[in-house]
């Protein structure tokens, strides 16, 4: 069998309503062998006795398009998480199976979590699995709302509206949503 080094020490996803996550992640990794080892007013960290590798927290931007990946202890554990996962909030994003993309003794389960996270439990079977469904391909992204991308293009084709009045400040501190063209800053700067 392969041994294992770890590479990422903790990974940490910032929520928008923390209970809500709360409930779908702590049902979620139970099968794993994972719960709740710290809880804050404003976070949670989980993982097994003493080792709390993953921690979600009420915040703001978001974390959206990650990808996580948590160890199962066997077929049955994988299966678990996507029913507890898809019983309290998540989206399917691939069925329990064996994704031959990846080995022939690759048992794996994907969800999208509330913001749209590829979250995926696996196991690595000792031999390789035989009796499981066989998925090809890579777990695809289920749209969570068909009118997302049509609201996502209006909101940033124009600038976005600060909650006391005005235009909010881009990331880079300018206001508006667009970007000044060279010339356009030098004609700023005088």
């Amino acid at each position: 069998m392969t041994v294992r080094r770890v590479v990422v020490d903790h990974v940490l996803f910032v929520v928008e309503d923390l209970d809500a996550s709360r409930r779908l992640f702590t049902a979620a990794l139970a099968p794993l062998g994972f719960g709740e080892l710290h809880v804050q007013e404003d976070g949670v960290h989980y993982g097994p006795e003493g080792l709390d590798d993953f921690a979600i927290y009420r915040g703001s931007p978001v974390t959206t398009a990650a990808h996580v990946a948590f160890e199962a202890p066997g077929r049955e554990a994988v299966d678990a998480f996507f029913a507890a996962a898809l019983a309290n909030g998540a989206t399917p994003r691939g069925e329990p199976g064996v994704w031959t993309r990846y080995s022939d003794r690759y048992y794996a389960a994907f969800v999208n979590d509330l913001h749209g996270n590829n979250v995926e439990a696996v196991w690595h079977a000792p031999e390789p699995v035989a009796d499981a469904p066989r998925r090809g391909g890579v777990p695809l992204r289920r749209r969570l709302n068909r009118e997302a991308p049509r609201r996502a293009r209006r909101r940033r084709s124009r600038p976005r509206s600060h909650p006391r009045g005005g235009v909010a400040p881009h990331r880079s501190g300018r206001t508006g949503g667009r970007s000044a063209s060279g010339s356009a800053r030098r004609r700023q700067r005088g």
